[in-house]
């Protein structure tokens, strides 16, 4: 049971999800190509027989939203080292359906994120407010 009032969680958990609308960017996740095989005639794996086997590599990428969460080091926003060193790993928040996306099975080649790429460096858990819940995920750059 919680102390606020259903009518202020409406109403806080609004505000919240327009608060993240409004700072969100495009976030596009690659997964690694999926391979499918056909044969063609007698072809038995392993065997050089007459037959041919064709193989076709479908990639499968899903469009989300994310915000970049500022990275903290002791509580505070370690904003002078991102600038004068280079921004190297970044957190974001994402809602439930990119969060199941990302977390499938299939491997996640990368991620392009406000114009630059990332791989996955670890699942940090979910985040909740109110009713609200959101994943936060350590990105680092890839070259």
């Amino acid at each position: 049971m919680s102390l606020v009032p259903v009518s202020q969680q409406t109403i806080m958990t609004g505000l919240q999800e327009s608060l993240f609308d409004q700072f969100c960017k495009e976030l596009v996740i690659i997964k690694a190509p999926s391979v499918t095989s056909t044969n063609n005639g007698g072809y038995i794996p392993g065997y050089n027989l007459q037959g041919q086997q064709d193989l076709t590599y479908t990639q499968e990428s899903g469009i989300f939203s994310g915000v970049r969460v500022p990275n903290t080091l002791d509580g505070r926003v370690n904003e002078v080292t991102e600038k004068s060193v280079g921004i190297e790993e970044i957190t974001i928040k994402v809602r439930k359906p990119a969060r199941d996306y990302i977390l499938d099975g299939r491997p996640v080649e990368k991620i392009i994120f406000h114009g630059n790429t990332y791989n996955i460096k670890s699942a940090e858990g979910p985040r909740f407010f109110l009713t609200l819940t959101y994943y936060l995920f350590k990105l680092e750059v890839t070259t």
